[in-house]
């Protein structure tokens, strides 16, 4: 027997055809789009809530008296009221995954971008400047370590490797992940750190990895190595960060997250020559909606199914 959904909220703007192909999937349910604050009356009688996450508060969470599904159209958990979550016999859904392809594509670009100078090279031509000296290097047989080797680590890795790049890696096990040379567990990073040209953080956000990579990481990495951080802010000790900049501990950064976003005028960050900064956009892709409804229909149906396994099932003791 079905379990027919009766009430889905969609906490955000969805395009129409979106919107059509989320109500063929759930042809019994009311199915409504549009902010929280301006619906909160609605929020009692939904069963499935589907949301970014910015916009569920503690307080809008206890509106949900009938909540048995809340999937988010993200991937991180830190937005969310998580404590008051883990008290909630519910289902909780993400958007894992989507976010690979650009975020392994961003990552790539922001080595070809060291390698090749490219942030000099377009100083030069805003200035009408020819210049031939630049120092260049290649990709080709650098060593890349990936801090949190799962959807998007593993993309990164494979996209790397057809750069012809060595690749190291970290996960919680350290078992073998394919296209990764070697892998490490979080235990033995520093003896990961000190053998790359390039390391990217791609570990989630939890109470666990908050600033997990601080001062003695910075000191461990290559003075000539780059470090990319592509997760959250708050797993990286902002303060060790610019100070591993100023002090060329490392070469350079490109930083597409930060502790307080937007980063502040005021940040150090904004006028170093050695830093690529980007607004959070990492993951963003014109895929990005197809791929998230995608997940969303086919977890209706599997819910709908009664079918046990839904994509993307969070831990919500984990975190992720």
């Amino acid at each position: 027997m079905k379990n027919f959904i009766k009430k889905v909220f969609i906490s955000f703007k969805l395009g129409d055809k979106y919107l059509e192909h989320i109500k063929k999937a759930v042809p019994y349910a009311q199915v409504l789009c549009g902010p929280i604050e301006d619906n909160l009356h609605e929020l009692q009688n939904t069963e499935v809530l589907v949301t970014f996450g910015t916009d569920l508060t503690d307080e809008n969470l206890k509106k949900c008296a009938n909540l048995k599904w809340l999937h988010l159209f993200s991937a991180g958990l830190d937005t969310l009221p998580i404590e008051s979550l883990k008290n909630w016999d519910i289902l909780v859904t993400n958007s894992r995954g989507i976010h690979a392809i650009p975020m392994a594509e961003h990552t790539i670009a922001a080595i070809l971008n060291f390698c090749r100078q490219s942030q000099e090279f377009f100083k030069n031509q805003q200035q009408k400047k020819w210049d031939r000296s630049i120092r260049m290097t290649e990709a080709y047989e650098k060593v890349l370590g990936i801090i949190g080797v799962g959807a998007i680590g593993s993309c990164i890795a494979n996209r790397a490797k057809a750069l012809g790049m060595n690749v190291l890696g970290v996960n919680t096990t350290g078992d073998n992940v394919e296209y990764v040379d070697k892998m490490y567990t979080i235990y033995n990073l520093h003896q990961m750190l000190h053998q790359c040209d390039f390391v990217v953080m791609v570990l989630p956000f939890t109470s666990k990895t908050y600033k997990v990579f601080g001062e003695s990481e910075f000191k461990c990495m290559r003075n000539t190595a780059y470090f990319i951080n592509i997760s959250r802010g708050q797993v990286v000790d902002q303060d060790a960060l610019i100070r591993s900049l100023k002090e060329k501990w490392i070469a350079g950064a490109a930083l597409d997250v930060f502790a307080d976003e937007p980063l502040p005028d005021h940040s150090p960050l904004w006028s170093m020559d050695n830093v690529m900064i980007t607004p959070h956009t990492s993951g963003w892709s014109d895929k990005y909606m197809i791929r998230a409804v995608d997940i969303l229909l086919q977890n209706m149906y599997n819910y709908q199914s009664r079918q046990a396994n839904l994509i993307n099932h969070v831990n919500l003791k984990r975190e992720y």
